[in-house]
């Protein structure tokens, strides 16, 4: 089981739903979870865009102007919706999940900043996991902390984490462990950052799997960072050969391809010659791409660990007005 939860914070941009996709197709998820779309309409082939197959249903919540909004997307064949339910700040859907088909509540939260609001979305969200019982999980950036080690720079009201804390237990949530970072929202000059974002899970769904953790995603699009939630990593073996969209958009893509291609030549019964032909050509490829495109995913790759590093630097200690700069550069350059 895996679970990506993402405040996208704005999902117009072609660049955030190209990043969105390569997360999506990286880590295959049976579900994702997106907050603050600023979509007041979604289409379905804005989810084929996001998913990495063709077996998906999504639901979605429209946003109030440019605030707020959400989207679900899930694989098919390892969720089957009965029923869906929704409030405002939240959207769930009810349904049958896994290898053993167990039925749970999976429920998309987007909190209000203000204290009332989210006071409201609690005793709402409570009444219902209360009065239905069963298994629930819960994603989101929910715009509250549980302790002060969850946040740096900011002071926040110790009756906020008091009320966020009481939700909790008082429906028997478990927080499942965050590894990788400290903290998931980080604001752009560097001054402050919290653990904004995080899965609650009942302790029916803890108990499915072993090994539950939280995984923080290196941020890259967002001031949050997508978080992913899994029970452990699995090795699948050797990726597949990759095929860029921007290569066979190119008109002299395919000539390329076919002229190299006749010129390998491998020894060799005819499973064999094929694998090293495609393994031979996919070099070729990448070579092709840094000629053409200059390698751009190489440089996407070194501002996101530049980012990572600045990140991680400022959970320990304060960015000097230089290192700030050059956080801000990268995040917009990105």
């Amino acid at each position: 089981m895996k679970i990506i939860s993402f405040n996208v914070r704005g999902l117009g941009s072609l660049i955030k739903r190209k990043e969105i996709f390569r997360l999506v197709r990286r880590e295959k998820p049976d579900f994702l979870f997106i907050q603050e779309t600023k979509l007041e309409e979604v289409e379905v082939s804005l989810c084929k865009m996001l998913w990495f197959s063709d077996d998906f249903d999504w639901v979605m919540q429209k946003s109030v102007g440019n605030s707020g909004g959400m989207l679900c997307i899930w694989n098919n064949k390892r969720f089957v919706q009965k029923s869906m339910f929704e409030g405002r700040g939240f959207i769930g859907i009810f349904g049958e999940w896994g290898s053993q088909w167990i039925t749970c509540n999976m429920v998309n939260v987007y909190t209000l900043c203000d204290r009332k609001g989210k006071a409201e979305l609690w005793e709402e969200i409570s009444g219902l996991v209360l009065e239905q019982g069963g298994r629930w999980l819960l994603a989101r950036d929910f715009n509250a902390v549980r302790s002060v080690a969850e946040r740096k720079g900011r002071l926040g009201e110790t009756q906020d984490m008091e009320e966020f804390n009481q939700f909790v237990n008082g429906i028997g949530l478990i927080d499942v462990r965050l590894m990788n970072r400290k903290f998931t929202w980080y604001r752009l000059d560097g001054t402050s950052m919290s653990r904004l974002n995080r899965f609650l899970l009942s302790i029916d769904i803890s108990l499915l799997e072993r090994d539950w953790i939280q995984v923080g995603v290196q941020r890259t699009i967002s001031d949050h960072c997508a978080i992913i939630l899994k029970s452990r990593d699995i090795d699948w073996g050797p990726k597949p050969f990759r095929v860029l969209d921007a290569w066979q958009q190119h008109p002299e893509f395919r000539d390329f391809v076919e002229d190299r291609w006749k010129k390998l030549q491998i020894e060799g019964w005819a499973a064999y010659k094929c694998q090293q032909k495609l393994k031979l050509l996919n070099e070729e490829c990448k070579r092709w791409n840094n000629e053409v495109f200059g390698n751009v995913e190489v440089r996407f790759d070194n501002l996101v660990q530049q980012i990572e590093k600045l990140d991680k630097k400022s959970e320990e200690s304060e960015l000097n007005e230089n290192k700030t700069q050059l956080r801000r550069e990268c995040f917009q350059e990105l």
